[in-house]
């Protein structure tokens, strides 16, 4: 995500315990949807399998539904929480619905039967939700409905129990693994699609399906699309009709750049196809899911978007306590395709410690973009130079390489850090220096 903030001062929280992701592993999505413009509503079913691969017995699981959290950047309003809940959701096999949790954006799914260690079960769900109009990554503006975050996702169990974070307006409370996805979706005519995914469109239904994905987002409106490929990855931008063509081939072209350059850097982007979807966001410039972005129609914001195809889609993290392993990356990898501000100072501002949780920059977020965009770019710049830039491209390389759609910790890129560094180089002074924990 492409956030806005400028500094305030910030006290700041320790750092988590290294968490260890425990349940589930590699969830399997079977997926029916249905939009209504007349009624700005999503609706549909989910069938969502998944294995045990703790250590005990599970007798229950959590799914994650957000628009009840929802609101606008910059207020405090339009969070409907359990008064007045935008979404509903009913379970309708394998277990039943229990207790609701974070303003009902959390579901406690109580199973029909525990499930053993290695065993593997699934649950049925049912679910509709409000689309509001408003500018933002789930709303509807001008010819686009964003439906960012609109499905239910299984939630994380890890050392520290159930990630049930409250909802994040200036960041991501998005902590998911990967999982398939095997979706159809119906649609007006004369609507377009764009998803999480590549697929095809028959009497109106588009049946869409996608492996290693951590959710799944979507895009519908009076669109035109434009379709390259580069690498063998089908990219397509789709715009409000009428878009000039000169925006459209810059963002096409921004696009593939961004796609190319990361690739050549970490590895394959490793899907089908890429869209990209352009709208008019003034509380931010856009926002990442897999396989799918939302942005603004200009090169920063475009080639950010992309990069979070590699850390956040590829190396995925728990994105309200490490908002940094993927923004911070993101902002870093931006530059290499269009050079921003440079790094004046080799600190990260002392405004929060880099390694803060969404806790502390949803309470404070003028410094949220200050210390986790600018401060962890630049920490990472300043990385860059003690290592070499010949050896970070491959240390980062080989971070890629071992966490692919998996989940990384600060922890696990401190370690990493240590093992790589020359003796020449100090890793507790750059630790000390980018706000990050030495311990």
């Amino acid at each position: 995500m492409i956030a806005a903030g400028l500094a305030a001062l910030v006290a700041t929280v320790p750092a988590p315990a290294v968490p260890v992701v425990r349940v589930p592993t590699m969830p399997r999505y079977a997926l029916t949807l249905r939009w209504s413009p007349a009624r700005a509503t999503l609706s549909g079913s989910e069938r969502i399998t998944f294995r045990n691969n703790g250590a005990t017995p599970l007798s229950a699981v959590w799914l994650r539904y957000w628009p009840n959290g929802w609101h606008p950047v910059g207020t405090t309003h339009g969070a409907t929480g359990c008064t007045r809940p935008r979404a509903w959701l009913r379970v309708t096999g394998g277990g039943t619905l229990g207790k609701r949790a974070a303003s009902c954006t959390a579901f406690r799914v109580d199973l029909a039967a525990p499930v053993t260690p290695g065993g593997e079960t699934t649950i049925g769900v049912t679910f509709a939700t409000r689309v509001p109009h408003a500018d933002d990554r789930f709303g509807t503006s001008g010819a686009i409905t964003f439906l960012g975050n609109a499905v239910p996702v299984l939630a994380v169990r890890d050392d520290r129990g159930w990630q049930l974070p409250a909802y994040s307006a200036y960041g991501e409370s998005f902590f998911t693994v990967a999982a398939s996805w095997d979706a159809r979706i119906a649609l007006p005519a004369g609507v377009t699609l764009a998803s999480t995914g590549a697929g095809t469109r028959h009497r109106g239904v588009w049946h869409v399906k996608a492996t290693n994905a951590r959710d799944f987002a979507l895009a519908v409106g009076n669109l035109q699309v434009d379709t390259s490929t580069v690498d063998g990855v089908r990219v397509r931008v789709l715009t409000p009709r009428g878009t000039a063509i000169g925006i459209r081939r810059h963002v096409a072209a921004w696009t593939r750049t961004a796609l190319q350059t990361y690739a050549a850097r970490w590895g394959p982007y490793g899907a089908a196809e890429l869209d990209v979807v352009t709208g008019a966001f003034t509380a931010f410039g856009g926002m990442e899911y897999p396989e799918v972005v939302f942005t603004d129609p200009f090169e920063q914001p475009v080639v950010h978007e992309v990069a979070h195809q590699w850390f956040y889609r590829i190396v995925g993290n728990d994105q309200w306590t490490d908002p940094w392993l993927d923004e911070s990356f993101a902002s870093y990898a931006e530059r290499l395709v269009a050079p921003g501000a440079t790094c004046s100072t080799p600190s990260v501002p002392a405004l929060a410690r880099l390694s803060d949780s969404m806790a502390v920059f949803d309470a404070r977020p003028a410094a949220y973009y200050a210390v986790v965009y600018l401060g962890g770019a630049c920490a990472l710049e300043t990385l860059e130079r003690g290592l070499g830039k010949q050896a970070f491209s491959a240390f980062l390389r080989r971070w890629v390489v071992d966490h692919r759609f998996g989940i990384a910790t600060t922890a696990d890129f401190i370690a990493a850090v240590r093992v790589t560094a020359p003796s020449s180089f100090s890793v507790d002074g750059w630790l000390a220096d980018s706000r990050l924990p030495t311990g």
